[in-house]
């Protein structure tokens, strides 16, 4: 069902999300 499909984009969604995050973080802690 539709369910399978939105799963997975929400799932990518949130580790992009993640990634985002950390690398800002990394960015602010070297400056």
């Amino acid at each position: 069902m539709v369910s399978g499909h939105i799963i997975p984009i929400f799932a990518g969604f949130l580790f992009v999300c993640l990634l985002y995050v950390i690398v800002k973080r990394r960015k602010k802690s070297a400056v």
